[in-house]
């Protein structure tokens, strides 16, 4: 009986495989729609497990495809991570929120665009946006390179083909615009400080609209005092013909 159980039970568990997992003619692994492939920790970054592929060939990276016919997919090496896509839609690449009930929060579309999610319906608690340019003039933008890897810290021997420390970039020091509007920067674990660009766009607008009402009050003004002065011109001419 002993015997019996033993044999059956190796059945049962590769019967149960193979109708999960199954290696097809072309030697390409194909996993049943439903199944899933656990992969036990062989690499760790940071706090995160994961595993090394391809390690033995000279071909750098892997991907990750849909189908080949029309091929859409993830591929990643050690210099870049790239996601491509036929782009037959307008939605490239999305992003969604699952404690949300799946809600689309940011897409890039197949011109490069990203849209961030801003329908009113998701919001609460909207104000206007108030002196603005008062708090813009005191930013002050910067210019600057960035500080490079440290190669030998972190095993890159050759020369990078893009070093952003020989490059200038302009911007402002996340501290400063922090004083101003703290609700645009962030900061990690580390401590390092991050600025969100986009959210100075409507702060930015709106001081726009700021100096362009001051610049219509300073033109009525304008105006006004050119309509007093053309009329004291005329009174000045009348009375000097008079005489």
């Amino acid at each position: 009986m002993k015997k019996l159980i033993l044999t059956v039970l190796p059945c049962l568990f590769f019967a149960s495989l193979y109708a999960q997992i199954k290696v097809v003619t072309d030697g390409s692994l194909e996993v049943n729609t439903y199944g899933t492939v656990h992969v036990s920790q062989t690499i760790t970054t940071g706090d995160a497990s994961g595993f090394d592929f391809n390690t033995a060939s000279t071909i750098p990276g892997f991907l990750f495809e849909q189908d080949r016919s029309e091929s859409s997919g993830f591929y990643c090496d050690g210099d870049i991570v790239a996601i491509y896509s036929p782009g037959d839609r307008d939605r490239l690449l999305r992003m969604y929120d699952s404690d949300a009930g799946m809600v689309e929060k940011w897409y890039l579309d197949g011109n490069g665009n990203a849209y961030t999610i801003s329908d009113e319906r998701s919001k609460k608690n909207i104000t206007d946006i108030q002196n603005s340019l008062s708090l813009l003039i005191t930013l002050k933008a910067k210019k600057y390179n960035y500080i490079g890897n440290d190669k030998e810290k972190y095993g890159k021997a050759e020369e990078n083909k893009f070093d952003s420390s020989q490059k200038q970039y302009y911007g402002f020091l996340a501290q400063d615009v922090e004083k101003v509007f703290p609700n645009v920067v962030s900061e990690d674990e580390d401590g390092n400080k991050f600025v969100c660009y986009t959210q100075l766009i409507p702060v930015i607008i709106e001081g726009v609209q700021e100096q362009q009402e001051t610049i219509d009050q300073q033109q009525e003004e304008i105006d006004l005092l050119k309509a007093q002065v053309e009329d004291l011109a005329t009174k000045l001419s009348a009375l000097i013909s008079a005489k």
